[in-house]
């Protein structure tokens, strides 16, 4: 009798796997099918239909950006590029779910950029009420209210860079510097990451004058934020980060390293019975209300998107130059005679100063069209709604192709895709408003959600092109491969090698 007991044990064990098999593996093909025909009417590889896997590969390998370029000048400007997943490129529709009344917001893939299980930052939030409080409590301070002397402190960071060029990289200045080249990339991030911190804590970390990575903040940015960017396009990953109880058993600071260490102990020195109250950006955000949760995942969204994104910004439209000489002498002309007229008497100069260059804002507005710094995350819409006359399901995610939506030669011209800042200042009226309202795609905006650093941004990049182009002649060392770059959804360069002269 026991004998039988067993036999029959192990036969029902036998038949409830195979149950239970039949039931993932029918689970599993239903979904694939289900996702299959609700996009089958998007143009799109085959292989994109089944799998999310491409996705995360080219995000994690920093080739997602070009990728999306290609399918779209294969596929046209809406295509399916994943289960539940789609690319936009039209920069018409992209402007218009922008719209602040469009009942579009932010998509599911939100959910995985959050630092935490159930921990929402101002990056990651897809409920358009809370994004809006969060967003009121930044806003004074990614504007400069309450933070103490914002442009002396950008200032001084870059009149320390020049100082460094001069004495370690010119001959002209120091004997020794013959035929050592500049490593461009490291120096602009270390004059980024130093004026960041500076802003948002009140203190320096000291990378330009140590000339090293301290905190290992570079470091973790260049190796593990392709890492985290990948992984959060993972459905599972998702998934895990909706459920705020699974927070005590995964959190991001094992992953982000130094930058979330940092920021948890910003945070905790602002609360608390010994808090310290500065005039900073933590300073000005925990004055509007924001919690010691909130400021944790928020400063680490400030550092990294602070400092990243600038910095491509910057090396993007440096390489832009370097490789036009017709345009790089031109904007050097302009801040010469700038200077000759009086019209820039600052040093560094001023952002008034700046902008009153016309040639200058050309420049720094055809570079970062032609080499958007960063992506977007997917926007979604709670309903059916049509996109370039198709039907887009409920709750799919939306990507946006920014490379290929500001390469737009209906708007640009048929040589969108060459550097010519001239192509800004032949035009007016409605044809210079269109190209502006596109080229804002590249800030997150027409829209709720633009970019909130976006003027520091522009601050910045506006003031170091005066002085290095004031101050210094530059040579691309390996023109061909000029730097390494990887683009996930924001571009991580290195490895720009120039060779440096000191100007008259």
């Amino acid at each position: 009798m026991s004998v039988f007991l067993v036999v029959a044990t192990v036969v029902a064990q036998i038949c409830t796997l195979r149950v239970l098999t039949a039931l993932f593996l029918g689970y599993m093909g239903f979904t694939w099918v289900h996702d299959w025909y609700r996009l089958r009417h998007i143009p799109g590889p085959f292989w994109s239909r089944w799998s999310i896997f491409w996705v995360i590969r080219d995000l994690y390998k920093g080739t997602y950006i070009n990728k999306l370029d290609e399918l779209h000048a294969q596929y046209g400007p809406l295509v399916c590029i994943g289960p539940g997943w789609v690319s936009l490129s039209d920069p018409n529709e992209i402007r218009r779910i922008h719209q602040v009344r469009s009942p579009w917001g932010r998509g599911p893939a939100y959910e995985g950029l959050r630092l935490g299980p159930g921990v929402d930052a101002s990056a990651s939030v897809i409920d358009k009420q809370k994004h809006h409080q969060i967003r009121s409590k930044l806003e004074p301070g990614y504007y400069g209210k309450g933070v103490t002397q914002v442009h002396q402190q950008v200032d001084e960071r870059i009149m320390k860079m020049v100082r460094i060029i001069h004495d370690d990289y010119t001959p002209e200045k120091n004997s020794q510097c013959h035929g050592k080249h500049l490593n461009l990339s490291e120096l602009i991030h270390y004059l980024l990451v130093d004026t960041t911190s500076s802003l948002a804590f009140g203190r320096s970390f000291g990378c330009l004058d140590r000339q090293e990575d301290f905190h290992e903040f570079i470091e973790t940015s260049v190796k593990k934020l392709p890492i985290f960017i990948a992984i959060s396009a993972s459905p599972i990953v998702q998934a895990i980060m909706k459920q705020p109880m699974l927070k005590v058993v995964m959190d991001w600071v094992g992953l982000l390293g130094p930058i979330a260490l940092i920021a948890k102990k910003a945070a905790a020195e602002r609360f608390g019975a010994e808090k310290i109250t500065q005039q900073d950006m933590l300073g000005a955000f925990v004055a509007h209300g924001i919690s010691q949760e909130e400021l944790e995942t928020e400063t680490v969204v400030q550092l990294i998107a602070g400092s990243e994104t600038t910095m491509t910004g910057i090396l993007n439209t440096m390489l832009c130059l370097l490789t036009a000489p017709d345009a790089y002498r031109k904007l050097q002309s302009e801040i010469d005679e700038a200077i000759r007229s009086g019209k820039i008497r600052s040093f560094p100069a001023s952002e008034s100063e700046a902008k009153s260059l016309p040639y200058l804002q050309a420049v720094i507005k055809e570079g970062l069209r032609l080499l958007p710094p960063a992506g977007y995350i997917p926007k979604g819409c709670g309903h059916d709604s049509e996109v370039c006359g198709l039907r887009v399901p409920a709750n799919v995610n939306v990507d946006i192709s920014v490379k290929s939506a500001v390469r737009d030669k209906a708007i640009y011209g048929e040589d969108a895709d060459v550097f010519r800042p001239e192509r800004w200042l032949e035009v007016t009226g409605t044809k210079l408003f269109l190209m502006d309202e596109t080229w804002r795609i590249i800030f997150g905006g027409p829209s709720r959600w633009e970019c909130l650093g976006k003027g520091l941004a522009l601050t910045q990049i506006n003031k170091v092109y005066i002085e290095l182009f004031r101050q210094f002649n530059f040579t691309i060392v390996n023109r061909g491969q000029p730097f390494q770059a990887r683009g996930s959804r924001t571009w991580i360069i290195t490895d720009f090698i120039v060779a440096v002269r000191a100007r008259d």
